[in-house]
C-alpha cells in the first residue's frame, strides 16, 4: 500500500492565510431577484417613454395574449430565480425543477400558439439576421447583470446556471418586444434568437462561473480570474446595459413606417375622432338589419359586419357627402376598449395603398398613424370600398375583423 501523503498543515495554513481577506456579503436570492425584475422594468420603461410607445402590446381583458404574456413573465422569473440561487453551492437547481421549468417553457409555446397573435408575416418588423440581433442585444444588459449577481457567489454547476440565466435573458427580451412593439417578428426569428442566446449564455458561462469557481480553489488562478472580472463584466455589464436601453428606445419604431397621406385611410380616422364627441345617427339605427336597409335605400351596398357579439355594440349610423358629391356612410360600434368605425365609399377604381399590410380573405389589413386599418373592395355594387379603423393593436383587430366580416 502506498505511504499516506503528509499534510504540512502549517504551510497550508500560512497560505490560506496569506489569500485571506474580506469578501461583501451575497445579498438574498429575493433582494437579488427583485433587483433584477426592476432593472427590467426601468429598461422597458425607459423604451417606451423615450421610444414613444403609444401603444404597448398590452390584450384586451382575459383576451389569450394575456395568459402567454403571464406564462412568460413566470418562466422568465422562475429560470432568474434558480439561477440566482445557484449561486449558493449547497443550492443548485435540481432535476425536479428543471424538469418543471421546461413543462412551464412548454406552456408558453402553447399560450403563444393560440393567442391572437399576428400571422407568419410580421408588419414592418425586421427581417432575417436583424431581428435576430435586435432581440439579442435587448437581453444583453439583463444577462449580464445576472451574471454579475451569479458570479459574486459559487456556482457549483457552472454550465447549467448559465443556461438558466439564457433563459431569463430570452424572456426578458420577449416579453420587452411584445410590451413596446405591435410589429412581431416571425415565429421562427424569435425562436432563432432565443437559440443563439441561452448557446452564448453557456459559453460565457463555461469561461466566467468557472474561472470564478476555481479563482476561489486554486490561488495561483485567483489573479487571473480578478483581472477577467475586471476586463470582462466590469466593463461590458454597463456597455450591454447601455445597448438594451437603446434597442428598447428603437423597438417601438421597428414596425413603423414613413407614410405618404392615404387620403381614404385619412377620412375614416378623422371620422372615427369626431365621433368620440359627438356621434349622431342620421338613419334608424336600433339594430344592424335597420342600418343596412337605410344605407340601401340611399343606393348604398348591403353590406355591413356586427362587432357586437366581440363587446362593441352598434352605436349608430350616418349618411353623408363630400363637398364633390361623393356618397358615403358611417357606422360607428363603441365598447369599453375604444370604438370601431365602418366605412363605405363610392370610388373610381379598387387602389390598395402599396405600403407593408397583410392580405386575409381578400381583406388588406395596416397600421397607418396609430390605427388598424382594414380595406375592402366592396364587390358586386359597383365601385365601393370599404374602410374599417380602430385603435387596437393589429394582434387584436385583425381576428375582430375576420369574425365579424364572415
Amino acid at each position: 500500500m502506498a505511504a499516506a501523503r503528509k499534510i504540512n498543515y502549517a504551510e497550508l495554513i500560512d497560505r490560506v492565510l496569506r489569500d485571506f481577506r474580506p469578501v461583501k456579503r451575497l445579498w438574498p436570492v429575493g433582494v437579488r431577484l427583485t433587483l433584477w425584475i426592476l432593472l427590467g422594468a426601468v429598461v422597458v420603461g425607459i423604451g417606451a417613454v423615450v421610444g414613444g410607445a403609444t401603444e404597448l402590446g398590452w390584450p384586451s381583458p382575459w383576451h389569450a395574449d394575456l395568459l402567454a404574456m403571464a406564462t412568460a413573465l413566470l418562466a422568465t422569473i422562475t429560470a432568474a430565480y434558480l439561477a440566482l440561487r445557484s449561486a449558493i453551492p449547497d443550492r443548485a437547481a435540481s432535476v425536479t425543477e428543471l424538469v418543471l421549468l421546461g413543462l412551464l417553457l412548454a406552456a408558453v409555446l402553447l399560450a403563444a400558439r393560440f393567442a391572437a397573435a399576428l400571422p407568419a408575416e410580421a408588419f414592418g418588423a425586421a427581417s432575417g439576421w436583424i431581428a435576430i440581433a435586435q432581440m439579442v442585444g435587448l437581453a444583453a444588459g439583463p444577462t449580464l447583470a445576472l451574471f454579475w449577481a451569479v458570479r459574486r457567489g459559487f456556482p457549483v454547476q457552472a454550465r447549467t446556471t448559465a443556461g438558466l440565466i439564457g433563459v431569463a435573458g430570452c424572456g426578458f427580451a420577449g416579453l420587452a418586444w411584445q410590451l413596446l412593439s405591435s410589429a412581431q417578428p416571425p415565429a421562427w426569428q424569435m425562436l432563432s434568437a432565443a437559440t443563439l442566446i441561452i448557446a452564448l449564455a453557456v459559453s460565457v458561462g463555461a469561461a466566467w462561473l468557472n474561472a470564478a469557481r476555481l479563482g476561489r480553489e486554486h490561488a495561483a488562478i485567483a489573479a487571473a480570474a480578478a483581472s477577467w472580472n475586471w476586463i470582462g463584466l466590469r466593463a461590458m455589464v454597463p456597455a450591454a446595459l447601455a445597448v438594451s436601453v437603446a434597442l428598447a428606445i428603437f423597438v417601438p419604431h421597428a414596425g413603423r413606417e414613413k407614410l405618404a397621406p392615404i387620403p381614404d385611410f385619412d377620412l375614416a380616422i378623422a371620422s372615427y375622432q369626431r365621433a368620440l364627441t359627438g356621434f349622431r345617427a342620421n338613419v334608424p339605427s336600433g339594430s344592424v338589419a335597420a342600418v343596412v336597409t337605410a344605407y340601401v335605400e340611399h343606393g348604398m351596398p348591403a353590406y355591413m359586419w356586427d362587432f357586437g357579439p366581440a363587446g362593441f355594440p352598434l352605436m349608430g349610423g350616418r349618411i353623408d357627402r363630400l363637398p364633390d358629391g361623393t356618397p358615403l356612410t358611417y357606422t360607428l360600434f363603441r365598447g369599453p376598449q375604444g370604438g370601431v368605425m365602418c366605412m363605405i365609399k363610392r370610388t373610381d377604381a379598387f387602389m390598395p395603398p402599396a405600403i407593408t399590410h397583410e392580405e386575409q380573405r381578400h381583406l388588406f389589413f395596416y397600421r397607418y398613424k396609430g390605427f388598424s386599418v382594414c380595406l375592402i373592395n366592396v364587390g358586386g355594387y359597383g365601385s365601393f370600398i370599404s374602410v374599417i379603423v380602430a385603435p387596437l393593436p393589429l394582434r387584436q383587430f385583425m381576428p375582430l375583423v375576420l369574425k365579424a366580416a364572415f
